[in-house]
C-alpha cells in the first residue's frame, strides 16, 4: 500500500487535524475568502445554490494555491461541486461542506459553506375566493426535500410561518382570511435543517 497522501487527501487530514485543536486561525497565513463580494472569516458559513458559481479569493500566503472540497454535514449529496480556475461551482448536493485552500507553502485556511435546496418555483397567490386565499407552486424533485415553510404578512406587517406543508404539496389554501385585510405570502423548500431562499413575495391581485 502507497504511504503517499494525494493533495487532497492531505490537505482534508490538515483541516481534520486543526478543526480538532479548534484554532484554525492562528495556524493560518490564509485566513479569508471573499464569497459573493463579501467577505466570509474562516469559520463561519456563506450559502450557495446548487449549481450557482462563486469566484474565491484568498488572501496572504504564496501563490499557486490548491484547492479541496470535503462533505461535512449533507442532506443530500450525488455531486459536492468542483473548483477550477479559483472559483467554486456547487454541485448537486444540499448541506455543508468546507473548501479547503493550501499555498505554495504549505499552509492551510478553509471556509464553510452551505449548499441550499432550490427555491420553489412558479408560485401564485391567487384572488380571494370567499374567505379563502388559493396558492400553487412547483418543485422539481420532492425527494431531496423534507418540507415547505408558508409564509405569511398582514397588511405589511412582519412575515411569520404560517402552514408547515409536507415534500409533495404544490397547493395550500390560506383561511380564513379577511378580503378587508391585505395579504402577502413567501414559501421556503427545507431540507432538514438546510433552507432555501424565499419565493418572490406574492399577493392576492
Amino acid at each position: 500500500m502507497s504511504r503517499h497522501l494525494t493533495l487532497g487527501a492531505y490537505i482534508a487530514l490538515c483541516i481534520a487535524a486543526l478543526s480538532l485543536l479548534g484554532a484554525c486561525d492562528s495556524f493560518s497565513l490564509l485566513d479569508e475568502f471573499k464569497l459573493r463580494g463579501g467577505l466570509a472569516i474562516e469559520g463561519q458559513k456563506s450559502v450557495v445554490q446548487r449549481g450557482e458559481t462563486i469566484a474565491l479569493y484568498p488572501r496572504g500566503g504564496k501563490a499557486p494555491y490548491s484547492y479541496s472540497v470535503i462533505a461535512e454535514d449533507l442532506y443530500y449529496s450525488d455531486s459536492l461541486g468542483w473548483i477550477a480556475n479559483d472559483s467554486f461551482t456547487a454541485g448537486n448536493a444540499i448541506g455543508l461542506i468546507r473548501i479547503g485552500i493550501i499555498d505554495a507553502a504549505g499552509m492551510i485556511a478553509s471556509c464553510l459553506l452551505t449548499i441550499a435546496p432550490p427555491s420553489p418555483t412558479g408560485f401564485t397567490v391567487q384572488p380571494f375566493s370567499s374567505n379563502t386565499v388559493p396558492i400553487e407552486w412547483q418543485y422539481g424533485d420532492s425527494s431531496i426535500i423534507s418540507e415547505f415553510w408558508l409564509y405569511r404578512s398582514v397588511n405589511g406587517g412582519e412575515f411569520t410561518k404560517v402552514r408547515t406543508l409536507g415534500s409533495a404539496a404544490r397547493t395550500v389554501i390560506d383561511s380564513p382570511v379577511n378580503t378587508n385585510f391585505s395579504y402577502s405570502y413567501r414559501l421556503y423548500a427545507v431540507s432538514g435543517s438546510y433552507v432555501s431562499p424565499a419565493t418572490p413575495t406574492q399577493s392576492p391581485p
